[in-house]
């Protein structure tokens, strides 16, 4: 049986300042903006209703949450809470950090969220003016306006401009007393001012200001705390499955969300920046945890509701499996030559591999047949196109499943979305933007024949793609061929563009390619005979950049990248620029 009653608002900061209510740790961080907790402060001046919270009691023998302190509450000592916020943390966060805390509050403002910290004043003026409007007249005064800042934290600068602390509402005696002595032979009306304002604002709104509350008592089930909170809750921002899941986890005291943060660094090797892996998030990792415990069960599926399903001990057995299949698939990733996060193609691929490589046994992959055949399917998944927008992990994951009984031999033909594939000559003049993933597919299966850096003959392998500055570079230049009135959809396409240092790309800037090879020669002490071999392993036929001959580069090139993708498919590729015979 729930109980339902109301907070009077003071009382409620003061139990959240010294620790009485406190928010289960599974709760995300508060994350409020500047003008949504103007909108809120508003509201409260006016004694407009800004919903329920829903709490829990604490004390149940069976039901034992971590709790954590809200944002901005200092305690000296440990304090076990009487009341748990399930929902209404972000309301009552604003409230606590801009009417009672002796701190600036931390949020955020302008749509690229920058973080500022403000502190809040109500002009009393504008306060009694603006009935109906009244978080205009709240005004937030920001470290970074310094001077400002400073003035305005001097009492008598608040009493000249009439802007009143909101940190002062229920402590207003000392302030209060200050303004009247400041007004009294400066201008007596101001101080009547201040008290129709203390009446209006002050006393009557904040003052008598009431929150209701739903309260579920300690005996309350675990599936029903569960249940209930993700039903009621109604934060600011929509809750993700991996929340809503963490809220269930958390009635067996596991920390989900702390679980998946240390799984994250370890997959990317403690946080390593543009690591493989650093695009997986916990939905795509809950989605293939879900598959394979589903799987195991004889009933594979991994929709949201499959995975607010998902028992904690198949968690545990999943994920395990899941990391270490990642960990396998990152010595393939580099073995294609694809080392960040930028050269991956499909996330939704990857997933797939890591069931892939469950259902085979992790370390399989690694002979000679059984990697031949992974290749095959990735390389066929990556220049399909089949795993774009639109397409979700719960249909890519389901319809690879297949996947490991192909590789395995107990499936003739190649399953899935990669098993539909096919590669049409004209995609190779739309593929102009690295964000393509057949753009980053074809760059990587240059690599894979060692081609090497123009300037320093190095390979272009993972050692020097961190350390080097590796980007993709035309080979006729941009300006040059513009120049000339060549077709862009030609120019910018990757059959114009390779691998290149960022050295090496100053030292073309917009010459002939014939005259920067020449200055490359020259600066790299290289002879033509070298630098002619260079320019193969890019797939280059060298006559034709000697001759500025961009027609044939461009005919020869296309070609030899059409071998290189058929060669990694295993399949031929659709000619579709030829014209129809008649």
């Amino acid at each position: 049986m729930v109980n339902s009653d109301k907070f009077n608002l003071r009382d409620c900061l003061e139990d959240i300042k010294n620790g009485n209510i406190q928010l289960p740790d599974f709760q995300r961080d508060w994350k409020w903006d500047d003008e949504t907790i103007r909108r809120l402060l508003g509201s409260v001046s006016l004694s407009y209703p800004i919903g329920s919270v829903l709490i829990l009691e604490t004390g149940s023998p069976d039901v034992k949450f971590k709790a954590r302190l809200i944002e901005g509450v200092e305690v000296s000592k440990e304090v076990i809470p009487e009341k748990l916020i399930l929902d209404g943390q972000q309301r009552l966060t604003a409230l606590y950090q801009a009417l009672m805390s002796n701190q600036p509050v931390s949020t955020t403002t302008g749509h690229k969220k920058k973080s500022i910290k403000v502190r809040y004043y109500l002009q009393i003026e504008d306060a009694l003016k603006l009935d109906y409007r009244r978080d205009d007249a709240i005004v937030g005064i920001t470290e970074d306006r310094q001077k400002k800042y400073l003035d305005v934290l001097a009492p008598e600068k608040q009493y000249e401009d009439r802007l009143y602390p909101l940190t002062k509402i229920f402590d207003p005696f000392d302030w209060e007393q200050g303004y009247c002595k400041y007004w009294e032979e400066r201008n007596p009306d101001k101080i009547k001012l201040y008290k129709e304002f203390r009446q209006k604002v002050i006393d009557n709104s904040f003052g008598k200001f009431v929150i209701p509350y739903i309260e579920l008592p300690k005996k309350t089930p675990k599936p029903a705390i569960s249940q209930i909170f993700l039903r009621v809750n109604q934060s600011n921002e929509k809750l993700k499955t991996f929340d809503l899941l963490t809220a269930q986890f958390a009635t067996d005291n596991f920390p989900l969300r702390e679980d998946w943060k240390k799984r994250q660094k370890e997959l990317t090797n403690d946080g390593k920046e543009k690591h493989v892996f650093s695009k997986i998030d916990e939905s795509a990792f809950l989605t293939a945890v879900t598959l394979l415990a589903t799987d195991s069960q004889n009933n594979p599926k991994c929709r949201d509701i499959d995975i607010l399903d998902l028992k904690l001990e198949d968690y545990k057995k999943w994920s395990n499996e899941i990391q270490d299949s990642l960990k396998e698939i990152e010595k393939f990733l580099h073995g294609e030559k694809i080392f960040t996060e930028y050269e991956v193609p499909y996330i939704t691929q990857i997933m797939s591999m890591a069931v892939a490589f469950i259902k085979i046994g992790i370390t399989k992959w690694k002979t000679a047949g059984t990697k031949n055949k992974i290749a095959k399917w990735f390389w066929c998944g990556v220049f399909s196109g089949n795993y774009g927008s639109g397409i979700t992990f719960e249909k890519v994951l389901l319809a690879e499943l297949k996947v490991s009984e192909w590789i395995l031999g107990k499936e003739n033909k190649m399953p899935g979305r990669a098993g539909n594939s096919s590669f049409y000559k004209s995609k190779l003049l739309k593929l102009k933007g690295k964000n393509s993933p057949q753009f980053k597919g074809l760059c990587a299966l240059l690599m894979q024949d060692d081609c090497r850096d123009f300037l320093t003959d190095y390979p272009i392998d993972s050692q020097k793609y961190f350390d080097e500055k590796i980007e993709i570079h035309h080979i006729f230049p941009q300006a040059w061929c513009k120049k000339k009135n060549l077709d862009p959809n030609e120019y910018n396409s990757v059959v114009n563009k390779t691998p290149l240092s960022a050295t090496t790309n100053s030292k073309i800037g917009s010459k002939s390619p014939s005259e920067y090879l020449k200055v490359i020669m020259e600066e790299g002490n290289i002879d033509k005979n070298q630098m002619e071999e260079i320019l193969r392993s890019h797939n280059i036929e060298p006559l034709h950049l000697w001759n500025d001959d961009f027609d044939s580069f461009f005919a020869q090139r296309k070609e030899a990248l059409i071998q290189k993708i058929e060669k990694a498919m295993g399949k031929k590729v659709i000619d579709d620029l030829d014209p129809m015979p008649f």
